[in-house]
């Protein structure tokens, strides 16, 4: 009788270490998952890699007076120029790009902070009108 007393107690050690491990190699692989692509995405942020290399191909995009720069960052997903809507928003927030209205082409070997930047300058050039006019008064 010792020895099916003891069977359970072998078959409850065995489950325990399997779930251990498993348990164990879940988090490694979501540990380095994480890792991975929270590089990635401070890469992209920091350091942008554009779609295409040079030459690219032009495209076309217009960005509506209502459109958010999250909306605007899908319109350029949408289109191939950028590959991730995510890091566009973060990038727009950190380098505090504003997006201006309008018809825009952009080449697919340009980076997204290349975007953003002739967008803020587009922003930037059509404010400058307003400013001479209240100069001038």
């Amino acid at each position: 009788m010792s020895r099916r007393s003891g069977e359970p107690h072998i078959a409850v050690s065995i489950l325990d270490s399997v779930f251990r491990i498993v348990f164990l190699v879940l988090t490694l692989f979501l540990l380095y998952e994480g890792a991975t692509k929270g590089y990635w995405l401070g890469h992209e942020i920091f350091n942008p890699t554009a779609v295409e290399a040079e030459p690219g191909r032009m495209r076309t995009v217009t960005i509506e007076e209502s459109e958010s720069t999250s909306e605007a960052g899908e319109a350029l997903e949408r289109v191939g120029l950028i590959r991730s809507r995510v890091v566009f928003v973060l990038q727009a927030k950190i380098y505090e790009y504003k997006i201006y209205p309008g018809t825009y082409q952009f080449s697919t070997a340009q980076t997204s902070l290349e975007m953003l930047k002739e967008m803020d300058e587009a922003a930037a050039s059509a404010a400058s009108p307003e400013e001479d006019k209240s100069d001038s008064k």
